[in-house]
């Protein structure tokens, strides 16, 4: 993805162009579910049906209303492949995941207090360092996620404090859909990925 701050390729550049980036990065998250099984002790698996790259002006139009209340879990990549990734869901979807990280029955979380936020970013921190543990081992460029963050709020303003600034950096990002289940239950969410240039 190239900007007008760089004249080399990235290196998100130089993998979509030599092999299948969404095949890499779907085969990535889904390894996420290997360290969220280790975290929960049992089975978790995430699918990856789609990956698709979209204009940032318009990723209101594939994940919803400006208005939606989402909670987003937020993380900068650091290394050969910098950039941010978000682990986005609905309010609803989020009370869900938590009942499925702690072994809850499902509806038993209503409210997402620092327990329950502790636990979303938690699972985040897992499932970020499995995906670019897999990622380095699929291409050999290291890099390194930071601690996460939750944010809960209105779509359109999560978009203004993680999106909006990187956007004279990243026109587009790649958001991929994540069906995140145990044998009882499925958590609908979306991962987005908005790669930097190399010299960001």
């Amino acid at each position: 993805m190239a900007t007008p701050f760089s004249n080399q390729i990235s290196l998100w550049d130089q993998l979509e162009n030599e092999e299948s980036l969404a095949e890499v990065l779907q085969t990535a998250l889904q390894n996420s579910g290997e360290g969220l099984s280790q975290m929960v002790g049992r089975p978790i698996n995430i699918d990856v049906p789609k990956v698709k790259r979209v204009p940032i002006s318009q990723v209101v139009n594939y994940v919803g209303s400006p208005e939606t209340e989402m909670v987003g879990i937020y993380m900068l990549i650091e290394g050969d492949w910098s950039g941010q990734v978000i682990l986005m869901m609905t309010h609803s979807e989020a009370l869900y995941l938590v009942d499925m990280i702690l072994d809850l029955p499902a509806g038993t979380t209503t409210q997402l207090e620092d327990l329950e936020c502790s636990a979303l970013a938690e699972a985040c921190n897992i499932m970020t360092s499995f995906f670019v543990d897999k990622v380095f081992a699929l291409t050999g460029s290291a890099s390194r996620p930071s601690p996460s963050a939750v944010l809960m709020d209105m779509l359109g303003a999560i978009m203004n404090v993680v999106v909006t600034p990187v956007a004279s950096q990243s026109d587009s990002l790649l958001i991929m859909e994540a069906a995140i289940s145990d044998p009882s239950r499925v958590v609908l969410a979306n991962f987005w990925v908005l790669p930097y240039s190399k010299d960001y």
